[in-house]
């Protein structure tokens, strides 16, 4: 009975580990924002990757070249706009290894050479997903979860009239607030920081209003600043993330 237990237990732990897996992976989250050359390109390597080359099926392997190389072309053609010159580099730099990488598995296919194209799997696939990482938006935890404290009062707590959970909230949101700060900025931002700290003191001003108005129980004033944070952070989203 107690080695049945140990063993539901590690699948469950290995089903978690995969889920997460997914979730994590770069190249699912670059397709889940809309970037189809992505997604195209994953729908080859996914069987290739996790079946073809663990099981060493030479065969799939080779013929998955001319589709590699099809399927790079829309990646190659992305015009991608970023808001720092860091993320410009990064891309390129990424889509530039990416890019040849292809270019060696194809000839390795091309030539029929098996053990080369074994050898080449891992390097391709890891090309793929660097580039779909640096396709994503800048990672910048503190000021996520700030995020998801506003858009909890905005969208549960401030329609119930739950005056309670939004002091309790607002108190929370105002403890975040104060950690995002040059500390916190990601290096994507380093760049911009200057401007992105004066943005930030506005949205913390707008954080300490919150609380002062929830320590006079005045929601009607809190409903307005909560808007212009909205608004503000919204500003924010849309010039650095």
């Amino acid at each position: 009975m107690r080695k049945t237990v140990c063993i539901l237990l590690a699948l469950l732990v290995l089903a978690f580990a995969v889920q997460a897996g997914e979730k994590a992976c770069p190249a699912k989250r670059a397709a889940e924002k809309g970037y189809k050359a992505i997604e195209e390109f994953h729908k080859v390597l996914g069987p290739t990757w996790h079946q073809a080359w663990p099981a060493k099926d030479y065969d799939a392997l080779i013929a998955a070249g001319p589709e590699f190389a099809r399927t790079f072309k829309a990646i190659a053609e992305l015009e991608m706009i970023f808001k720092t010159e860091v993320r410009v580099n990064a891309f390129e730099k990424a889509r530039t290894q990416f890019a040849e990488a292809v270019k060696q598995y194809t000839e390795a296919c091309e030539a029929g050479d098996k053990e080369k194209v074994y050898e080449l799997m891992p390097a391709l696939h890891e090309a793929f997903e660097m580039t779909a990482s640096a396709m994503l938006p800048v990672h910048y935890p503190q000021f996520d979860g700030f995020v998801v404290e506003m858009n909890s009062i905005l969208g549960n707590y401030l329609p119930e009239n739950d005056t309670e959970a939004i002091a309790t909230s607002t108190a929370s949101l105002v403890e975040m607030a104060a950690s995002l700060d040059e500390t916190t900025i990601p290096e994507d931002l380093k760049e911009k920081q200057k401007e992105i700290l004066v943005d930030l003191a506005a949205i913390k001003d707008l954080a300490a209003k919150l609380k002062e108005c929830c320590d006079n129980d005045d929601m009607e004033n809190y409903r307005v600043h909560i808007d212009d944070l909205n608004a503000r952070v919204d500003e924010f989203i849309r010039k650095y993330i």
